[in-house]
């Protein structure tokens, strides 16, 4: 079977749900109707299946899984270690990383090297027909892997991001040492 892991958000076709998120879904279903959607391309599950199968093969996701089903208490600190095992042991693979930069080039020819990157994270438990929900930061951050492979930012899992940016301020985000900057004038 041929899968799909790259999907413009301007496609003819309608994917499916299960493997573009609900907000993907809608973004296409926009475009199909002469909606004004930007470019884009959505990464899919299928994208993401050999980071998913070493997650699952992993000592640390096994142990997850009996620490689940014994006490559902208290994961948060295996949690931090797998998140900490995919950020060291995920890299895209040459054919995947050359596919995105191949589809990018297609959809912005004259400004490749200026593109800004909107990261939409979640797991496909996260992603429903009837609901879309993302822990803040998201537990596996693919998104920021996949901007990493690219040395591009990524602001992802500030809590309270009103609270701490105001309307008209500017930030800096520093890709190689992994900060944002918010320049205030005193």
């Amino acid at each position: 079977m041929n899968k799909t892991k790259i999907i413009s958000l301007n496609s003819k076709d309608l994917a499916n749900i299960s493997q573009v998120g609900g907000k993907g879904y809608s973004l296409i279903k926009l475009s199909s109707l002469n909606l004004n959607v930007p470019p884009g391309i959505i990464l899919t599950v299928d994208f993401f299946e050999d980071w998913i199968k070493k997650i699952k093969n992993s000592d640390l996701y096994k142990k997850l899984i009996i620490q689940l089903n014994d006490n559902n208490n208290d994961c948060q600190s295996l949690l931090n270690k797998i998140k900490n095992w995919c950020i060291n042991n995920l890299n895209l693979s040459l054919t995947d990383k050359q596919d995105i930069e191949n589809y990018l080039k297609k959809l912005f020819p004259d400004d490749y090297n200026k593109i800004l990157y909107a990261v939409r994270s979640s797991s496909p438990e996260e992603d429903l027909l009837g609901a879309s929900f993302a822990e803040v930061g998201g537990m596996l951050q693919h998104g920021a892997l996949v901007c990493r492979e690219f040395n591009k930012p990524c602001v992802i899992g500030i809590d309270n991001i009103r609270e701490i940016i105001k309307d008209g301020e500017e930030i800096e985000v520093d890709a190689i040492e992994g900060i944002t900057l918010l320049d205030r004038e005193e």
